[in-house]
C-alpha cells in the first residue's frame, strides 16, 4: 500500500513534482524506497509511539493491557528497547512492518485517501500539492493509439491520450514530443503491486504469506507482463529506434507459443504455481487473461 501512496505522494510534492518528471525511473525508485524504508517507518512508529503498543507476547487471562505499556528506550543510539519485567528485542523491522500494517488496515477498510490521509498524519508520506497538468500543448492524439487502448482497456474515452503514446514509447525514441513510458512504468510498478497483493487477498484470504510473496511474484514478473502484452498485440504499437528489439520480441513470442500453456510456458511461473497451487494448472488452457 505503502508504495503507491509513496508513488502518488512524489507525483504530486508541491516541492518535487517539477523535478520528478524529469528523474530516470532508477532515481525514482530510489526516492520511493527511502520513504518506505525500515529506517523512515522505525523514526514514524517512535515519533508518535506506536512501537509502546506492539505486543511481543499473547495476553494473558483477563489481563487487559500488554506489558508493552511499560516500555522503556534503554539507548538512544541503537534500536533495542527493554521492558521492566524481561528484556525483550524490538529492531527497526518491527516497528516498519507494524507501520505498514496499520496503513494496510486503513486501505482495507476505508479505502485509498483515507490510507493516504493516515500515512501523511504519520508522517510517512509527502504534502501533496495540485498536480503538474501532462497535456501538451498542440499534442494531436494518434487514433490507432487511442483506438487500440479504448479495446484493450474496455473504455469509451481517454483523458490524456498523449499517456497512451508515451506509456509505448521506448527510451530509444530520442527528440520524441512525448517522453518515454520510463516515469509511466514506475508508476505502474506500484500499481500492479497493490492490485496483484489485494486480488490474492481475497481469492486466497488463508494462504501464508510466503505462498502470497511468491504468488505475486509470479503474475507481475516480466514473464507474465510479456504474455499479457503479447496476448493483446500491444508489443505492435511500441515506438522505438533499437534494431535488436523485433528480434528479441519474436523470440520471446516464439517461447510462449511453443507449448501452447500461455503463462505457464515460463519456468518462473510454472514451478511457482506447480508447487503452491497445483489446482490452478491447466496445461491446455490459455485463457488466463
Amino acid at each position: 500500500m505503502l508504495k503507491l501512496i509513496h508513488t502518488d505522494a512524489l507525483l504530486s510534492s508541491s516541492v518535487l513534482q517539477y523535478w520528478v518528471k524529469y528523474l530516470h525511473e532508477g532515481d525514482l525508485s530510489v526516492l520511493r524506497a527511502a520513504l518506505g524504508s525500515n529506517e523512515n517507518l522505525a523514526r514514524v512508529a517512535k515519533n508518535t509511539n506506536i512501537h509502546r503498543f506492539i505486543c511481543t507476547k499473547q495476553l494473558g487471562k483477563m489481563q487487559w493491557s500488554p506489558n508493552c505499556l511499560e516500555l522503556m528506550v534503554k539507548d538512544e543510539s541503537d534500536d533495542v528497547k527493554s521492558f521492566r519485567n524481561g528484556e525483550v528485542i524490538i529492531g527497526q523491522k518491527i516497528c516498519a512492518d507494524v507501520v505498514e500494517a496499520l496503513i494496510g488496515l486503513i486501505y482495507f477498510y476505508f479505502g485509498y485517501e483515507a490510507a493516504s490521509d493516515v500515512a501523511l498524519e504519520l508522517g510517512c508520506s509527502l504534502l501533496k500539492g495540485k498536480r503538474i497538468d501532462k497535456s501538451i500543448p498542440g499534442y494531436v492524439a494518434n487514433m490507432r493509439l487511442v483506438a487500440m487502448a479504448k479495446s484493450t482497456l474496455n473504455m469509451n474515452t481517454i483523458q490524456l491520450p498523449e499517456l497512451i503514446e508515451e506509456a509505448l514509447t521506448h527510451p530509444s525514441c530520442l527528440h520524441e514530443q512525448v517522453p518515454s513510458y520510463q516515469n509511466l512504468e514506475w508508476v505502474g510498478d506500484a500499481v500492479l503491486c497493490l492490485f496483484a497483493r489485494f486480488w490474492i487477498l481475497q481469492q486466497f484470504p488463508h494462504l501464508h504469506v510466503s505462498a502470497m510473496n511468491l504468488l505475486e511474484a509470479s503474475l507481475i514478473c516480466n514473464e507474465t507482463l510479456a504474455y499479457v502484452c503479447l496476448r493483446h498485440g500491444i508489443h505492435r504499437y511500441l515506438n522505438h529506434r533499437d534494431p535488436a528489439l523485433p528480434s528479441r520480441i519474436e523470440e520471446v513470442e516464439r517461447a510462449l507459443n511453443s507449448t501452447g500453456r500461455g503463462l505457464w510456458t515460463t519456468g518462473k511461473s510454472y514451478h511457482i504455481f506447480s508447487k503452491f497451487f497445483p489446482l490452478l494448472i491447466e496445461p491446455n488452457d490459455v485463457s488466463y487473461f
